[in-house]
């Protein structure tokens, strides 16, 4: 769902959408960020979805602050919002291709779920 030309709305497939779509843009704008995700239904930490410490090592991918990504609260991928503007000017795309492709070639051990 496009909303103005750099922020878009990402929704699943089976998503239901029992509010409107522009607050989450708005939030998005004012914020700065490049990214905004929706609360989960259900809190979850990124422990439950990220390999282990030692499994990320043997991936190549050094996490100066493990303890602190391990206790991050882990957002609904369901329905975000995206600057592209932003998402281009910092290379986001680049570094996503980049880990996906590493999480793929040590037997995807970087995480849980998904490609």
């Amino acid at each position: 769902l496009v909303l103005e030309k750099t922020i878009v709305i990402y929704l699943d497939a089976d998503a239901i959408v029992q509010a409107d779509l522009g607050q989450l843009r708005k939030e998005l704008k004012a914020s700065g960020k490049t990214i905004g995700f929706v609360n989960r239904t259900s809190s979850a930490k990124m422990e439950q979805l990220v390999g282990s410490e030692k499994a990320l090592r043997v991936c190549g991918l050094e996490v100066p602050e493990m303890a602190k990504l391990m206790s991050a609260t882990a957002y609904d991928v369901g329905v975000y919002a995206v600057d592209l503007q932003r998402w281009a000017d910092a290379g986001v795309s680049r570094r996503v291709e980049e880990l996906v492709a590493q999480h793929t070639a040590c037997g995807g051990k970087m995480w849980i779920g998904g490609s």
